[in-house]
């Protein structure tokens, strides 16, 4: 009940700030994706945790208007998606490719259509890579180039997979002298050559940051490259981070493990970094956050949405805009994003209609009333649900004999209780008491049950459940079974029966 509770009370709150805002305001999430089309940012998946049921929903930040739209996507539904990758493509360079993902899926591949909202599965002749996830993707002249990443059985993959998507077929890209396999790193496209940072290695070591391979996609060969920092040390190992280009700099933030330094750049003509110096009279520190996503809202200003702040070890609820032109920061809720016109502006109200604007007062104290009446609604109904339980469980008490000799549940019914297994093999005796305190236990759904045992729970703050607090932990997996190492299926024809998903 308390579970249901916050649910209802997120998307009523998320209802209130659109109702009076006049606008969607996006719930807070991590291990989206995040893609630039033309003037507006397309932001795909993620954990969502105002949903009750996970769901990959799609929508986008207008960069002329600043205002977040919720896109009714047409076509086929897009499972849940998290920790996938996904990159432009396309003849017109308009069609959104998303790949993989951490929950297994029957399809690695799908694509979104920002023209006409449409989700579809393509059909790509070649081989069809494994499904993984913690991968990194870069788009050039068509052709989205895939690198490595695991599942979430600890299986690192060696593979280096290109999506044609103008001719919509799989090639197989060089591995020889490739990096070792990895996750969680980024990938950057400088002119025609991709730079590999960071990440996590299958032995558990996070790969230092001095190492930077370069990946010559005109020469279509491999080669390892050695940067230093200015003042003689290099930034922190990390994985989970973020990485734009700004100019000729990699702009790299956050990310996990022991990163010595929020924000680091990166000369991509001598390979020396550099911390730069930001300033933000209300806010000193830099969060450091982890499975965010960071685009170019322009040619100097950096735009980091959503994550996880590990600082605080919660969701993060605001969005910050790095001025690299002046070097300032700043640092806003969604709501406020949508206020703002320009970083170095003070903040302006969002635009709202004259109705809107005129009756924003009596909006407000209806949006008050109704979430009060609901909030009321729902304590009633749960005190009534509990005194009827109560009523019933002491009527049938009273007619429980002090010992009973078999289980009284159906074996199939006993397996779905969490902590309780009927074994029919040997007689029981059990008391009354004791048979009370077992048909106690509450019966979770067959989804909740399914996550919470796949791997995929050790992400799942304790906000989901109680409170916005995360685990030891979050989203930081701890492996216990030996890392294997996978090589790229063979080529096969289409049509031929897919490799087994994860």
């Amino acid at each position: 009940m308390v579970y249901i509770f916050i649910i209802l009370s997120c998307q009523l709150f998320l209802l209130v700030n659109r109702f009076v805002y006049g606008q969607f305001i996006p719930g807070l999430r991590l291990g989206h994706t995040a893609n630039t089309v033309g003037n507006k940012i397309y932001f795909i998946g993620g954990y969502n945790f105002a949903k009750s049921i996970p769901t990959s929903e799609i929508f986008y930040l207008n960069k002329e208007t600043d205002t977040w739209e919720e896109i009714k996507s047409q076509g086929i539904k897009l499972p849940f998606k998290v920790e996938h990758t996904a990159n432009i493509g396309g003849i017109n360079q308009d069609i959104i490719f998303i790949m993989g993902g951490l929950i297994g899926d029957t399809n690695f591949l799908y694509q979104f259509d920002t023209k006409t909202n449409i989700v579809s599965i393509p059909l790509i002749q070649g081989k069809v890579p494994t499904s993984r996830a913690f991968m990194s993707s870069v788009n050039f002249e068509g052709k989205i180039f895939v690198f490595s990443g695991q599942n979430s059985d600890d299986i690192y993959f060696n593979s280096f997979d290109i999506l044609d998507t103008i001719n919509l077929r799989w090639e197989i890209g060089n591995l020889i002298n490739a990096p070792t396999p990895r996750s969680k790193h980024t990938s950057t496209l400088v002119n025609n050559v991709i730079y590999y940072i960071g990440g996590m290695q299958l032995n558990g070591n996070y790969i230092s940051m001095n190492d930077i391979y370069q990946y010559d996609i005109g020469k279509s060969t491999w080669s390892l490259k050695k940067a230093t920092l200015a003042l003689g040390d290099v930034p922190g190992p990390r994985g989970g981070h973020s990485a734009v280009l700004v100019e000729d700099k990699i702009c790299i933030y956050g990310g996990i493990y022991s990163p010595k330094e929020t924000i680091a750049m990166l000369d991509t003509t001598t390979l020396v970094w550099t911390i730069p110096q930001f300033n933000n009279p209300k806010a000193p520190k830099l969060p450091n956050l982890v499975y965010h996503t960071a685009t170019m809202k322009d040619n100097y200003n950096m735009f980091i949405a959503f994550g996880n702040d590990t600082d605080v070890r919660v969701l993060n609820n605001n969005s910050n805009m790095f001025d690299f032109k002046n070097f300032q920061w700043n640092i806003f809720t969604v709501k406020e994003i949508a206020k703002t016109k320009d970083p170095d502006t003070p903040m302006a109200p969002s635009p709202i209609s004259p109705m809107v604007e005129s009756h924003k007062p009596f909006i407000i104290s209806l949006s008050v009333g109704l979430a009060i009446i609901g909030l009321a609604a729902i304590v009633i109904i749960s005190v009534i649900v509990y005194r009827r339980t109560k009523r019933n469980r002491d009527f049938e008490n009273r007619n429980l004999p002090e010992t009973v000799t078999d289980n009284p549940y159906p074996t199939n019914f006993s397996q779905n209780m969490i902590g309780y297994q009927h074994t029919p093999t040997t007689t029981r005796q059990y008391n009354s008491s004791q048979l009370r305190e077992q048909s106690n236990h509450e019966i979770i759904p067959q989804y909740a049950q399914q996550l919470r045992e796949s791997p995929y729970h050790e992400f799942i703050p304790q906000y989901a459940q109680q409170s916005t607090q995360f685990r030891e932990q979050p989203f930081i997996p701890q492996y216990t079974q030996q890392p294997q190492i996978i090589s790229p299926p063979q080529e096969r024809n289409l049509g031929s029966e897919r490799p087994p998903y994860y």
